[in-house]
């Protein structure tokens, strides 16, 4: 499993498209807005590694104040 590090905590736009699982860690406690495009790999058949993925990704930008978030397929688990 491939991972991702930013620190950068005057970050204050990010713009990311990701169809790889990633381990994302993210310092930006400066960030305003986050565009985020979440695609569907063809070959990732584990949509369970995938959803643990994302959701960890949008933990990390939990402080932003602006989000467009955008997915291939985006299921609300109640």
């Amino acid at each position: 499993m491939s991972s991702v590090c930013i620190d950068a905590p005057k970050l204050e736009s990010l713009d990311l498209e990701t169809g790889a699982l990633l381990n994302f860690s993210l310092d930006a406690r400066s960030l305003i807005s986050a565009n985020i495009h979440l695609r569907d790999n063809r070959f990732q058949v584990n949509r369970a590694s995938f959803a643990k993925h994302a959701t960890a990704l949008l933990a990390e930008i939990s402080n932003v104040k602006n989000l467009s978030l955008s997915a291939s397929h985006l299921e609300v688990i109640k």
